[in-house]
């Protein structure tokens, strides 16, 4: 085996050490939202929105039977921030979307 063999070989070893680190990094980061919980029939859990607050720490909006819970996960222990938020009565994303911002929302529609 000649220089050219080694050479190809770190190469290739460093090529497969990149994707190992990227596809970690990836199922790391986008793990638990790439594929939300949809409710169904018999299906009473659902993760509403995910939003990282640090490096090691997210705040995570839970329905369970219509009722909101906002829990803070990843620390030294996961905390219940807020339990039995009444969740929205609408299928409408436009007017969930308002809810959040803090507008109000009537008939389906935001109130401007």
């Amino acid at each position: 085996m000649g220089v050219a063999d080694y050479l190809r070989f770190l190469l290739a070893f460093a090529v497969t050490l990149a994707l190992i680190g990227v596809a970690y990094w990836a199922v790391r980061r986008f793990g638990s939202t790439m594929l939300p919980a949809q409710l169904g029939p018999g299906k009473r859990l659902k993760v509403v929105e995910t939003t990282y607050v640090d490096g090691r720490r997210k705040l995570v909006l839970v329905r369970l039977d219509h009722r909101e819970h906002l829990l803070l996960v990843g620390g030294e222990t996961d905390v219940v921030i807020d339990a039995g938020l009444d969740a929205p009565q609408t299928d409408d994303p436009s007017a969930s979307t308002a809810m959040a911002s803090g507008q109000s929302v009537v008939d389906g529609r935001s109130a401007k």
